[in-house]
């Protein structure tokens, strides 16, 4: 049957898939931290047109903002498709035939002919007859 093969695939694909949401995820995040430096940056160049001192940048905060909803996404995303490629790999493993198992299996039929075969045939045991009256 193909269909094992197919659900190999599959897997590969979901794995694929998973990978690169999760590249996707860390991509987000590294454009979520420059952005937040360069929107420091800025606001450091406006107040030092202004004549004003610069104030510390505040810390990123990683839960907020459309970046990190959007990496947040992601990350569900990639951890929905590698849910899937593991759940496709059980369902291969279950199609495809266990050459083990059904070698250790043997046939109970075959083996009663087997014992049939080994048991000597009984001799019929002769019976004294009696003597009609």
């Amino acid at each position: 049957m193909r269909i094992p093969a197919l659900l190999e695939t599959l897997k590969g694909g979901f794995d694929r898939s998973a990978e690169n949401a999760r590249k996707s995820a860390e991509r987000l995040d590294e454009i979520g931290v420059e952005l937040h430096e360069a929107g420091a940056h800025i606001r450091g160049a406006g107040r030092a047109m202004l004549g004003k001192p610069a104030k510390e940048a505040a810390e990123l905060e990683h839960s907020k903002g459309v970046l990190a909803r959007a990496r947040s996404v992601m990350l569900r995303i990639s951890s929905g498709l590698s849910s899937l490629a593991e759940k496709t790999e059980r369902l291969a493993e279950k199609l495809t035939p266990d050459r083990s198992a059904s070698e250790a299996r043997s046939s109970v039929k075959g083996e009663l002919r087997v014992l049939k075969s080994e048991q000597q045939p009984k001799q019929p045991v002769s019976m004294p007859l009696e003597q009609a009256r």
